[in-house]
């Protein structure tokens, strides 16, 4: 993602709740997708077998055996957790998801910076935290404990992508070997644009060509995580399939967890898959974010998506 100019929004307003959280991991379905274009937006599926996740600790067994039984304990917690979000669409009620993982609450928002679909091409406005907890904007409004968010496909871009976003960042980056790092979110999607392809969360990693480790795309119903295999400008992408048939308005969680030997798992309502990232991202600056980055660059201004975000948490 291209940083654009941090200055304030003329228009944003109330206050950001506390937090409480959950994280996730475990075992999923995988697809291999190649991708030399701009990786935000290629995604394509070949099934093969998923590989298993190894724990968090060093080349010791008893570490990673400690490692292994956080981790398993950390995901019963997430099984635990319900989501309070208000009434989804009948269909959405009968849809797989929804009552595990994810966060209760959203959390304090000065972490993170919020890119717009505004300014200039290559250039879109960016907000930084600190003004997030006090006005609102057409595009990004806290409203009872929520955050909305809303892309029109005429919005503008930033330098290294060609699709518009409404999207926080996380401020300041961390090295994959520095620490377990993990981000939670309960979330409905409501709206799409009629290319159906969004990205709902990410990690992400900073540099004038940085390409996104990880991304969460709901797309036309089915959600993948798309994985890059290396920490190369032409490295190739897995696709795992996270979910099938999730309807707009179904409420979904979502638990990203990175470990420091490249160990990841995301868990979507209970359902937990699990990869490693490769040791060349070691070498990147990697953050997170989650909102809305839309895959639709054409049409009129009702092309758009919509979010509703009641929990988001960060550790």
């Amino acid at each position: 993602m291209g940083a654009g100019s941090i200055h304030p929004h003329p228009d944003l307003h109330q206050t950001a709740q506390q937090i409480k959280a959950g994280n996730g991991s475990s075992s999923a379905t995988e697809s291999s997708s190649q991708s030399s274009q701009n990786p935000d937006t290629t995604h394509a599926t070949n099934s093969t077998d998923a590989q298993t996740y190894i724990g968090t600790g060093p080349n010791n067994p008893l570490s990673q055996q400690a490692d292994a039984m956080v981790l398993q304990g950390r995901s019963q917690v997430l099984r635990s957790r319900s989501l309070s979000s208000g009434q989804p669409s009948a269909d959405a009620q009968d849809a797989p998801g929804g009552d595990t993982g994810g966060a209760s609450e959203i959390m304090d928002l000065s972490p993170f910076n919020l890119m717009l679909p505004t300014g200039e091409e290559g250039n879109p406005d960016t907000i930084t935290g600190d003004q997030l907890s006090s006005d609102q904007s057409e595009y990004f409004q806290m409203d009872n404990g929520q955050m909305k968010f809303f892309t029109p496909v005429t919005g503008v871009h930033s330098a290294n992508s060609k699709d518009p976003r409404t999207e926080l960042a996380q401020a300041q980056g961390w090295k994959m070997d520095s620490g377990g790092h993990t981000l939670s979110a309960s979330l409905t999607l409501d709206q799409v644009p009629s290319t159906g392809d969004v990205t709902i969360g990410q990690v992400h990693q900073r540099g004038t060509a940085g390409r996104p480790p990880v991304m969460i795309n709901w797309k036309n119903g089915q959600v993948i995580a798309s994985v890059m295999e290396t920490n190369s400008p032409s490295a190739q992408r897995k696709d795992y399939v996270l979910a099938d048939n999730i309807p707009l308005g179904a409420p979904n969680n979502y638990n990203i967890d990175v470990a420091p030997d490249g160990s990841a798992a995301i868990d979507l309502n209970g359902k937990p898959t699990n990869f490693k990232l490769d040791s060349s991202f070691n070498e990147g600056e990697l953050y997170f974010k989650a909102g809305l980055y839309v895959h639709n660059n054409q049409g009129s201004s009702s092309e758009s998506a919509r979010a509703t975000f009641t929990g988001l948490q960060m550790s």
